[in-house]
Parts: C-alpha cells; structure tokens; sequence
C-alpha cells in the first residue's frame, strides 16, 4: 500500500516523536499528512488517534492498514518513528521510504542490543529501506553517525552553530545544509536563525529547547527534500503545535508543573538544562526508571538529577515484572549525597511534589510524558499524569483520572 506514498522513516534515541510531529505540520502545507510512532496516529488534521499496541514503531499489520487507509483517502506523505527494535526485527522490511533521518544516538535499549555499536548498527539499517532517489537527513552534531554510508549529494547535514559538530564538519554542498544560529530561549518557546545556502529567516518555534532546536532542524529537512522552500519552513515551525507529553504545562500558576517523556541520561540532562533558566524558585523532578529494560542507565539517570534539580522524589516509571523497590535502590545508588525522597508509588510521590514545592518553584514530572497508563506487572494500568496533577491541585479538567 506504499508504493505511491511519499514516506519519511525517524530513528535516533531522543526526539523521534517531535521530529515526526513537526515534520507531520510542515509537509502539510504541501499536501494532506500524517504521523505514526509512540502517541499513534497523527492525522491530517493534527488529531491524536492513540495507536493500539503501545510500541514505538507499530507493527506490520497496523502499518500496512493505515498506510491503505492514507492511499485510499488520497493522503501522500507520511512520517513514521523507526525504532531500533522495529529495524533489528525486520519489522519494516518491504516499506521503502523516500526520506531517512537520524536524529542522535546515546545510551538507551542496552538490554536489548549488546552494546552501543549494535545499536547503532540496528539504527542505521533504516538506510537499507530507502528507495533509489530517496535522501537522508543527519545530525552532523553527533558524531555516533559520522560513519553512515550517504551519499554526499542525497543528504541533507544540519546542526547548530557552534555545537560540537562545527560546521566544519557538516558535509554537502551549502543548499544541503541547514544550520540554525542565535537561539534564545523565551518562556514560551525558542527562537532561531534558520539558513540554508544563502538563504535565511527567523524561527519563533513555540517548543521550548536547543535540543528541540534540533528536531526542528531534522523536520526541516524532511520538509526540503519533499519541496518545500525555506520561508514556508520557517512559517510552519514557528505555528508548529505541542507535542503530548513533550515539555508539556500541565499546570501554572505559583507552581508550574511541566511533564516530560525523558527516560535515558541524555534526555534528562537536555530537558533539566534547558528548563533551568526559566525555574525562579527551585527545580523539583519526580522519575523513575523502567522495569525489565536496561538496568545501566538507572545510576546514570540518578546522577543527572542529582546534579542537575534541586530537590527529586524517586519513584517508579513503568515497573513492569521486576520490584520497584529494586529499580529504586539501583537509581539512587547514582545519586551519592543529593536530597531526595524515595516512593514506589508514582500519585503519591507527585502529590509529595506539589506539597513541597512553594511559590516559583518548576515541577517536572518525567519518564511517562504521553502515556496514560502505568504498567505494573504485565497490566497496563489507567495513569494519567496531567489529569492527576489537575485533580490533587483541583483544577478544572476534563474529569478524573
């Protein structure tokens, strides 16, 4: 059902949704368009349709139906998350896909692959799907890709002025390249110079974030291989919508509670630095990690709030099979002499949040950000964040957890 869709594949550890989503917004304004990864389907229109099996890349079967339903509904770009598992699995295998991009690598399934190598060996299968004239769109501020095969003349570099990549580095003649300078971080978002060749004009991107900077570039190279000129870009990023879950407010006022997905070292660290800025009071962070994944991570992740907040409440993510208890243990153990307070259950510990936290103080709950389920043992449980922050602070919402 693919054969006359115009597809564009994201993988990388960090930004694969908004990346999609952003991209999903730009190619609409050639054609209708529509994402699928972690939150589901988005459709046209920019509605969420929660997909069915809770994976990053969905499978064969539920691919292959909306990609039928896109052609039956004469829908002709879509954006797809292509998780390592999904690509180490063989899962997309006969999807060809116009456009591949890379967005980052660091430290995350490491239960699944053997090590960082594998992983990234398992990412950059993605190139294998694409069609003969198809381009890819890479990071070339991260040097895990600097050894991807691409044709210099089908690729699109980006990156950030300045960022560890330099621009140096970044490959391709100038058209193909899309370089953001001067980004300011605004309560409301960030803005940025957006150039491409001798081209250039002002993003007010209403994303908060130099990494979502980032994604803001990878989406703009999707949106540039399928036609799209840099003006039109540049407009369509700074209308760009919020993304579920994604440094999403939940709630302002003396206390503005932010919710976030960020569940690897990396992640934390990107979202912690660039929500500093804007806390007045201190920073309080409630996570946890994963159960029955990639044990290394959850020291790492300890550290990085330890150092980085003021004050967290450790507690559980998805537990899973294993005893929260443990999970616990194996997070602090990175957190050396750093203040915090340990409970399995995740409510309580955001209700422990908001009781502590006074006047100016930024909240930020992370590691479920979308999800609105918990699971613990092998059911997934009803766990909405956002409506469990509204109920404990009695905001008006739209019901109950």
């Amino acid at each position: 059902p693919w054969t006359d869709l115009n597809l564009a594949g994201v993988t990388g550890t960090n930004g694969k949704t908004t990346v999609a989503v952003l991209a999903r917004h730009l190619l609409g304004g050639i054609g209708p368009a529509r994402a699928f990864g972690t939150l589901g389907l988005v459709e046209e229109n920019g509605k969420v349709r929660p997909g069915t099996e809770g994976l990053t890349t969905p499978g064969p079967v539920q691919m292959s139906q909306w990609f039928r339903e896109m052609a039956d509904q004469g829908i002709h770009y879509g954006v797809f998350e292509a998780s390592s598992h999904s690509l180490a699995q063989h899962r997309l295998d006969g999807i060809r896909v116009d456009c591949a991009v890379f967005t980052n690598l660091t430290q995350d399934h490491l239960d699944y692959h053997s090590d960082l190598d594998e992983y990234r060996e398992a990412k950059a299968t993605l190139l294998g799907l694409l069609k003969p004239a198809g381009w890819v769109v890479v990071n070339r501020d991260d040097p895990n890709w600097d050894a991807l095969p691409v044709d210099p003349d089908r690729t699109v570099s980006f990156g950030i002025e300045g960022g560890t990549g330099e621009l140096t580095r970044i490959s391709g003649s100038g058209d193909r390249r899309l370089v953001a300078s001067d980004p300011e971080l605004l309560s409301g978002g960030t803005s940025f110079t957006i150039q491409s060749g001798p081209e250039e004009a002002r993003v007010q991107l209403p994303l908060l974030g130099r990494f979502n900077v980032e994604n803001a570039l990878a989406a703009a190279g999707v949106a540039l291989t399928a036609g799209l000129d840099l003006p039109r870009i540049a407009e369509g990023l700074s209308s760009a919508p919020q993304v579920p879950g994604r440094l999403e407010r939940v709630a302002e006022g003396p206390v503005t509670v932010l919710i976030d997905f960020a569940h690897t070292p990396d992640a934390l660290e990107r979202v912690l630095k660039t929500i500093r800025p804007l806390v007045q009071g201190r920073l309080l962070v409630v996570f946890g990690a994963g159960g029955d994944r990639d044990t290394g991570k959850r020291p790492r992740m300890g550290e990085v709030v330890a150092r980085l907040a003021d004050f967290s409440f450790v507690t559980s993510d998805n537990p899973r099979t294993e005893d929260p208890e443990v999970i616990i243990d194996d997070v602090v153990a990175g957190m050396g002499e750093a203040p915090f307070h340990r409970t399995a259950d995740r409510r309580e510990a955001i209700a422990d949040a908001l009781e502590e936290a006074r006047p100016g103080d930024l909240l930020l709950l992370a590691g479920k950000g979308h999800e609105t389920y918990q699971v613990i043992g092998l059911e997934p449980q009803p766990f909405d964040e956002a409506a469990i922050v509204g109920e404990l602070l009695g905001l008006p919402g739209e019901g109950s957890p």
